[in-house]
C-alpha cells in the first residue's frame, strides 16, 4: 500500500452487542438461528465476511441494524507510516 492510499477495513461490533445484552454464543445462536460455531468464527475474525442472511439474522436477534454490527471504515495511509481511519 502506497502513500496516500485507501483500504477499506470492516469494524465488526458483534462480541461487543452480545455482552451488552449479556448473552452466550449459545443464546445469541438460539435467537438469530445462527449456528454457534460461525458466531465464534465472525466474533473472531476468522470469518470477517458472513453472508447477508446471516448479518440480517443477528441484527434481528440483537435488536439492532446490520451497520451497528458490521461498520465499514476507511483506512488511508499518511506519511510516516502512521494511519487514519474514517467512516
Amino acid at each position: 500500500m502506497g502513500q496516500g492510499d485507501i483500504m477499506m477495513i470492516v469494524e465488526n461490533n458483534l462480541q461487543l452487542l452480545r455482552w451488552g445484552k449479556e448473552w452466550s454464543q449459545e443464546l445469541l445462536s438460539f435467537y438469530s438461528g445462527v449456528d454457534r460455531s460461525v458466531i465464534t468464527k465472525i466474533e473472531n475474525n476468522d470469518r470477517p465476511n458472513p453472508s447477508i442472511t446471516i448479518a440480517l439474522s443477528l441484527a434481528k436477534a440483537l435488536g439492532v441494524k446490520v451497520e451497528d454490527i458490521f461498520a465499514l471504515k476507511y483506512k488511508s495511509q499518511i506519511e510516516g507510516g502512521q494511519s487514519i481511519v474514517e467512516e
